[in-house]
């Protein structure tokens, strides 16, 4: 069966198509990036070469003694102990993008009608986008780099899988495809165009590799009563020519991303209490002498979302934890905001903001855009946010920030100067340079090495996501929003 092209690129066609559109038809994009967490990190660290050692405080000195003998001896002497964490090569992640175009496509654009229009400028505007969506999306998946799961699969037209059920897409010809119903992961990782690969979760072996051709957000897809899911054309052969053998919980990567190319802060792992497991240079988190690197949560099955009950939970532990400890990081130094922030799916920051403003009996919540603007900057490091910010007499003010990409039934609320982004490099991506400084490539053929028309770019970043304080984080896991139940 017809497969999809593999090597896209804008051409000459591809650019009189989009004049047309921008010029003619006031053209509108059908799709957008998400991704509200990074915005909230601004503490980095440049890397040096080697291996970052940072060091921490895992006991303090804790050896001041009672005693009713006004004469006894000087009690046993105590210790301050120190550990490193240690941030190796190894743990850094590449995040690059490579761009395309043939030299008549940009000429076309470059004519004085068009001239506005930059062709070449745009392909980079986008590569630059794609950089901070991924790492959005880093944040909010595990060290595997696993996108979702698939949930069921059906014919592309959402009635019961027939097994080989062809699709036409966008002119290329007949191809299999599905509609694939996901969970374990947010739909809003997912673009039209994107392609991707469907893994056996036990093997990591690639069952399939497809295009997705539509992104489908809600709850009735064509009137089927199912989603959200994606709707993928079969691009190439993994151990499978076709969808038969993909199945309920099988793994949705980004295509030619490694098993394990995702951040060791991942927050699906970082926030794992049940089997914590390795962080950098920690083998085990859940062993004795390290379990402070387990940040703090509760489970509650499936519930509805309860501010007084589930954030009142959170608030009687951490209530006792912030104040001292963030009061300690303004001490050593530490640009601290005054808030912390609440991260969870859109319907849950409803959930909370509606619960806070009417039934509460603990939380209050205030509107950013009615503060001054000298104290809604001291509040977030994001510049002009708006939203919802809750009050409790234990807690720093909660900056509510709702999270597309954030995992289903689940809150977490972080402490952002605890958080930290190690970079080889600048924020910004490095571009390969060609021979004069440029960022673009003419490509010579493969066969022949002769010249083509067709110019590539690729830009990249090199950086990991440091945690040094975890139980500074917690999670709240099994609620839903009051108004789906």
């Amino acid at each position: 069966m017809a497969a999809l092209a593999t090597d896209p690129y804008e051409a000459l066609a591809d650019a009189t198509v989009m004049l047309d559109e921008l010029w003619e038809m006031d053209a509108i994009t059908q799709m957008a990036r998400f991704g509200n967490t990074v915005q909230h990190i601004t503490r980095t660290k440049q890397w040096a070469g080697g291996a970052l050692n940072i060091k921490i405080i895992n006991e303090q000195f804790s050896r001041a003694v009672s005693s009713s003998d006004l004469e006894s001896d000087a009690p046993l002497a105590g210790r301050i102990r120190t550990m490193n964490l240690t941030i190796e090569e190894s743990n850094l992640r590449k995040v690059a993008f490579g761009l395309r175009h043939t030299i008549p496509a940009q000429e076309e654009v470059d004519g004085s009608e068009h001239a506005v229009w930059n062709l070449a400028m745009e392909l980079l505007l986008q590569g630059l986008q794609s950089i901070d969506e991924k790492r959005n999306h880093m944040i909010w998946q595990n060290s595997d780099g696993v996108k979702a799961l698939v949930a069921a699969k059906y014919d592309p037209d959402g009635t019961t899988y027939g097994g080989t059920t062809t699709l036409t897409y966008l002119g290329t010809g007949s191809v299999e495809g599905a509609f694939l119903t996901i969970d374990g992961g947010s739909i809003s990782k997912f673009h039209p165009g994107e392609r991707i690969d469907i893994r056996n979760a036990s093997t990591a072996t690639v069952r399939i590799t497809g295009i997705i051709t539509d992104v489908y957000m809600g709850v009735d897809y064509l009137g089927n009563g199912i989603g959200p899911g994606i709707l993928v054309a079969h691009d190439a052969d993994g151990a499978d020519a076709a969808f038969t053998n993909v199945v309920d919980n099988d793994e949705i990567f980004t295509s030619g991303e490694a098993d394990g190319s995702g951040l060791d802060t991942g927050f699906a792992g970082f926030f794992n209490r049940t089997t914590p497991g390795a962080y950098f240079s920690i083998a085990d988190r859940a062993a004795p002498g390290f379990q402070f690197l387990v940040p703090y949560g509760r489970a509650y099955g499936t519930v509805d979302i309860d501010i007084d009950v589930h954030f009142g939970h959170m608030a009687d532990l951490m209530g006792m934890l912030f104040g001292p400890a963030r009061a300690n990081r303004r001490h050593r130094g530490f640009a601290m905001t005054d808030a912390i922030v609440c991260l969870a799916p859109p319907d849950l920051v409803n959930s909370v903001a509606r619960q806070a403003g009417n039934a509460s009996l603990q939380f209050t919540s205030s509107a950013a855009g009615t503060m001054a603007e000298g104290r809604r900057k001291t509040l977030t490091a994001v510049q002009g946010w708006t939203g919802s910010v809750l009050h409790h007499p234990t807690l720093p003010p909660i900056v509510l920030q709702s999270e597309p990409l954030a995992t289903e039934n689940t809150v977490r609320i972080i402490e952002p100067s605890t958080w930290r982004y190690v970079r080889m490099g600048s924020k910004k991506p490095t571009f390969i340079r060609n021979s004069n400084g440029g960022l673009w490539h003419v490509r010579r053929n493969t066969s022949t090495g002769q010249l083509t028309m067709h110019r590539d770019a690729s830009g990249y970043v090199i950086e990991t996501l440091v945690n040094d304080q975890p139980q500074l984080n917690y999670s709240i896991e099994g609620v839903q929003s009051d108004v789906d139940s």
